[in-house]
């Protein structure tokens, strides 16, 4: 049985809450499929976002991933809008996304609510424990040196691993090792579906180097469900 929360009456709701003194919102008229503009919230609150679709906005309000949001209309991943919100005075990045939320119930009049679900992802086990592995000092500092897809370098934990693989993988990634504590970590691997430049899949480069397997599992997720969106009307 699936665990389910509603939010649509809070949503609609939010009206009385943090909301943004003036916003504008305008259907993008551009050929490009490209997001210009600060691509993030500003110190102080306000966004100036360009060529966004809805998708990308709910996503940035909730702060979720891709992966973490179900349903909607299908124009939400394909129409784009500009977006300029500012609010009365300078608010923590907290109280702005709350901001967003009430614009996006404002404006596309949208309806939501929480999940836990069972989606396709990836389980990280260490069968045989860090044998492999170059363990850090309990003291020492960590913090990747370099992390983009394809590869990742530096001291960090096994829970900072973990994320940088759900951001190259675009899915969710649960840690099961077991293992804590900082480790030296150096991977590189190919984004290629097949391996044909030289360098191993993810799945060979972390067994290799750090003796971690990565397998593609079911795992429970705490899944934002668009119940409803609409067009906005413009300002």
């Amino acid at each position: 049985m699936k665990a389910v929360v509603c939010l649509g009456v809070a949503m609609l709701a939010l009206a009385d809450g943090p909301a943004y003194d003036v916003v504008s919102v305008k259907v993008s008229d551009s050929p490009s499929n490209a997001m210009s503009g600060y691509i993030g919230i500003r110190p102080g609150g306000a966004i100036a976002l360009r060529n966004v679709t809805l998708q990308f906005l709910i996503g940035m309000a909730y702060q979720l991933p891709d992966y973490q949001m179900a349903g909607g209309p299908g124009w939400m991943q394909t129409l784009r809008y500009h977006v300029d919100a500012k609010p009365a005075e300078a608010v923590s990045q907290e109280v702005a996304h709350q901001m967003m939320q009430t614009l996006l119930a404002d404006r596309f009049h949208l309806q939501v609510h929480r999940e836990q679900r069972m989606v396709d992802g990836y389980v990280l086990t260490a069968p045989k424990g860090e044998a492999k592995m170059q363990k850090l000092a309990p003291d020492a500092p960590i913090g990747f040196r370099f992390m983009q897809p394809g590869r990742i370098e530096g001291p960090g934990s096994m829970k900072m691993l973990v994320s940088a693989l759900k951001g190259s993988l675009g899915a969710p990634v649960q840690d099961a090792t077991g293992l804590t504590g900082g480790y030296d970590i150096a991977l590189e691997w190919t984004l290629n579906e097949v391996a044909d430049d030289g360098k191993p899949s993810v799945f060979a480069a972390l067994s290799e180097r750090l003796g971690l397997v990565l397998k593609k599992e079911k795992v429970a997720l705490d899944v934002l469900v668009i119940d409803r969106a609409e067009r906005p009307e413009g300002n």
